[in-house]
């Protein structure tokens, strides 16, 4: 069983967003619609993994943050009064599991699944939905053909929304 911890801290200058209501049918050159700023993503991510005998797989936990701000000297050149908002890849907390047991030698049943908090902004307030969960389970038989090519099947059953 190995176990894993991972940080990280990641800035980018120059990410380039459109400017609070920007119109895209008005006759204005595009360029006059979007300004640039800072990114700031940091985040840490713990994962369990086994691999050995018949149980192998991994489960991770992971929370990271992704802010832009555009603070331009006058305010037709900031977006959100120039504070942080979250990026489009936003997800604060993380939980992803895949498991593969073998019961014999010729079947096993994987399955994998997460969930994800999602964050959004919307008139400059910040809301957070509930988290979507994502579930896969499937039975795998498999064997030798005649041709000495493996065969298999596959099933999966999937729940998208957890409420």
């Amino acid at each position: 069983m190995n176990l894993s911890v991972e940080i990280y801290k990641k800035w980018v200058n120059g990410i380039v967003e459109y400017k609070d209501g920007a119109d895209f049918i008005s006759s204005e050159p595009i360029e006059t619609q979007i300004l640039q700023g800072f990114q700031d993503s940091r985040g840490i991510e713990f994962m369990v993994r086994k691999n050995s005998d018949r149980l192998t797989g991994w489960l991770s936990y992971a929370y990271s943050r992704s802010t832009i701000t555009i603070d331009g000297e006058h305010s037709e050149q900031q977006v959100n009064s120039g504070n942080p908002y979250p990026s489009n890849f936003d997800k604060p907390h993380s939980l992803n599991l895949v498991a593969n047991y073998r019961i014999s030698r010729r079947l096993s049943v994987s399955s994998a699944g997460g969930a994800d908090t999602i964050v959004t902004t919307r008139y400059n307030c910040l809301c957070q939905f509930p988290a979507e969960l994502s579930w896969t389970l499937s039975p795998k038989p498999s064997g030798q053909t005649k041709s000495s090519e493996n065969a298999g099947l596959k099933a999966s059953v999937i729940d998208e929304k957890m409420s």
